[in-house]
């Protein structure tokens, strides 16, 4: 369900949902505030304006990244051709890591770039054939690196930043990329 509140003079709209949780939680998810509480939890509000100074500044950052993803140009490829190059790259890093996937498959996710399941399939974005290839080779090495390391621990991100120098520009990029694909296709 849809909500506001007034936040340091900000309108904040959120959605609030009850679940079977042990604590009252915030996230932003592609850009949206949603506030997830226990069953028996009843002041939100006073939630919210505990938490105000973080959500201002979240929502001030994600401002700056929407703007950025304005200037994001998207890359529109033959389908087919596209899905070639993911398994080309991804059978490259596979054989670079001696890590072997099961299959790769390709679907339309509304929150994150890829996955990595424990039967050891990858899943990949649709939405990253819009993207340059640099980050596509970036998720494709981090989901192939998930087939050793399931956590994002400090060996995970030790190995990934032996290979790709400036991890946190890369994320960065691809976040401010979800709000050009969201915004675009």
């Amino acid at each position: 369900m849809e909500n506001e509140i007034i936040l340091e003079g900000n309108k904040i709209k959120y959605k609030f949902f009850k679940r079977n949780v042990k604590y009252a939680r915030l996230e932003f998810r592609s850009g949206e505030l949603f506030v997830i509480t226990p069953f028996w939890y009843k002041n939100v509000d006073y939630l919210l304006k505990k938490k105000s100074k973080w959500i201002i500044n979240k929502i001030s950052k994600l401002k700056d990244i929407t703007k950025n993803s304005l200037q994001k140009k998207l890359i529109f490829r033959d389908y087919n051709k596209w899905k070639e190059v993911v398994y080309k790259i991804a059978n490259q890093y596979s054989k670079e890591l001696n890590l072997y996937y099961k299959n790769i498959y390709f679907k339309t996710m509304i929150g994150k770039w890829g996955s990595c399941s424990y039967k050891g399939n990858i899943t990949i974005n649709n939405n990253l054939q819009y993207l340059p290839l640099n980050l596509l080779r970036y998720i494709l090495y981090h989901e192939i690196l998930h087939l050793k390391i399931k956590k994002h621990n400090k060996l995970f991100f030790k190995i990934l930043n032996r290979k790709f120098k400036d991890v946190k520009k890369i994320e960065k990029e691809l976040f401010e990329y979800w709000f050009a694909v969201r915004n675009n296709i």
